[in-house]
């Protein structure tokens, strides 16, 4: 919506013939001049109206962080500037750490080392059950040819032989012990004898068996250690280690995980990571600067999330609601005009300058991401609104003596004024919204010194 100051140089080139004005002479020629000077001229257009609630405030950011290393240090690297954008996760500066990294580096290797070393005890080794289960074929081929002088029939006869007078002599031993009368019976005593007999020659036929296993064989006890050595050997490896030893293996990685943790821990304090996208807003630092834990290095905020916070008169806050669409404007960005509405509304006051005011939260669309933390601006809160509707600023209404709304149309042909009767809608804070009476392109005019008795009821 612009309005125009006319001068006579713009009314020429609407083509209004004022020629008669420019032959004057003297006294007539100065009057019609100063009469032209007092007209201001509008082409009709459409354009938004609306009412609103006006107030200014600033732009704000829901989201800034205060960034510090973790560690002391001298700062090795600086990778930003003021006025950086940056994303997630990117490195802003580090500081001196070859001592860390070196520490870092050392206990992965551990942390490795023990790992391996679990496994390796845990898990069984295919080459050493391999070589266990040969070290016990050839301990049992061992045996078999010290045994080989011994036939298995000899053995067997041996064996049965035993077996034969064992049984009698338990057998002996029984019926002495069942004798009548027992240890004062008449037949004990023979009984007795018997069974000492037969337990004799059970016993004189093991030793013979033995003696002749010695005798005939001197290596065969020595393979027979050697089997039961080579299948103790395999039995514990298939058995794997003992509880004791697997807990000891388990401290030893948990350990070296809980080092690795640490150091890396103490490594990463060397880095300063942005928490999020933003603009480097304040740098407070230089590569070789010294620096202390928690000392702020730099300011990181998020454009991304932008807010604007304004004061509402209380007077106008009854009729700001929640998710009112509002415009604004930005001192700092001139031409711009930006979109938004309310998220929030404050339910106590505060003064300002003298003034009471309700704080009064926007959303804002800022495609562009021009907008900065900061800025000075000017909002429209909309109340009503009507969009893309003939309007001309609220100055060129008037209200004639008989109470009829009109305007004066200058008709671009022939230079003749003729004041016309319009219906009004809304009126906004420059413009109002004419609803019948006038069409685009029109021309309306506004003669300072010459409303015949009439006035604008709407200001301007």
């Amino acid at each position: 919506m612009i309005t125009r100051t006319l001068i006579l140089a713009v009314i020429v080139a609407f083509g209004v013939p004022f020629a008669y004005f420019a032959t004057q002479q003297g006294a007539a020629q100065q009057e019609a001049q100063e009469a032209v000077s007092n007209i201001q001229v509008f082409r009709v257009e459409t354009a938004d109206v609306r009412t609103s609630v006006e107030a200014s405030g600033e732009v704000e950011t829901d989201s800034e962080v205060s960034m510090a290393f973790e560690s002391s240090g001298r700062i090795e690297e600086l990778f930003v500037q003021e006025g950086d954008y940056v994303l997630s996760g990117s490195i802003l500066a580090v500081l001196e750490n070859d001592m860390q990294r070196i520490t870092f580096q050392q206990q992965v290797l551990n942390f490795n080392r023990a790992e391996l070393t679990r496994y390796d005890t845990l898990n069984i080794d295919e080459d050493e059950l391999t070589i266990a289960s040969e070290s016990l074929r050839a301990a049992w081929q061992g045996l078999g040819t010290a045994d080989s002088a011994v036939t298995d029939a000899d053995m067997r006869a041996m064996e049965i032989q035993y077996q034969e007078l064992l049984q009698a002599a338990q057998t002996a031993q029984t019926n002495a012990d069942q004798a009548p009368g027992g240890f004062f019976g008449d037949n004990y005593a023979p009984l007795q004898a018997a069974a000492g007999e037969a337990a004799f020659n059970a016993e004189l036929a093991r030793l013979q068996m033995i003696a002749s296993l010695e005798n005939e064989q001197p290596g065969i006890n020595a393979a027979y250690g050697s089997v039961l050595s080579a299948q103790a050997s395999l039995e514990q490896l298939l058995a794997g280690p003992n509880e004791y030893t697997r807990d000891r293996l388990n401290l030893q990685v948990n350990q070296a995980e809980r080092d690795v943790t640490d150091a890396l821990e103490d490594y990463e304090a060397t880095f300063l990571v942005a928490p999020h996208d933003g603009v480097i807003s304040q740098l407070n630092a230089e590569a070789g600067s010294l620096v202390s834990p928690g000392g702020q290095v730099l300011r990181l905020t998020d454009v991304n999330n932008l807010i604007v916070t304004i004061f509402v008169d209380e007077i106008d806050i009854g009729q700001v609601d929640l998710g009112r669409r509002v415009v604004f404007t930005a001192d700092a960005i001139p031409g711009v005009e930006f979109e938004g509405e309310v998220s929030k509304v404050a339910p106590q006051s505060s003064t300002r300058d003298g003034v009471v005011v309700y704080e009064v939260e926007l959303t804002v669309e800022d495609p562009d991401t021009v907008l900065r933390v900061g800025m000075t601006i000017d909002a429209e809160i909309a109340l009503e609104e009507s969009r893309n509707t003939i309007s001309i600023p609220s100055r060129f209404v008037t209200r004639a003596p008989n109470g009829e709304t009109t305007v004066i149309v200058l008709n671009e042909a022939d230079g003749t004024r003729t004041e016309r009767m319009v219906i009004t809608g809304l009126r906004g804070q420059q413009n109002t919204e004419i609803i019948i009476g006038l069409a685009p392109g029109e021309l309306v005019v506004l003669e300072s010194l010459n409303l015949g008795g009439a006035q604008s009821p709407f200001g301007g």
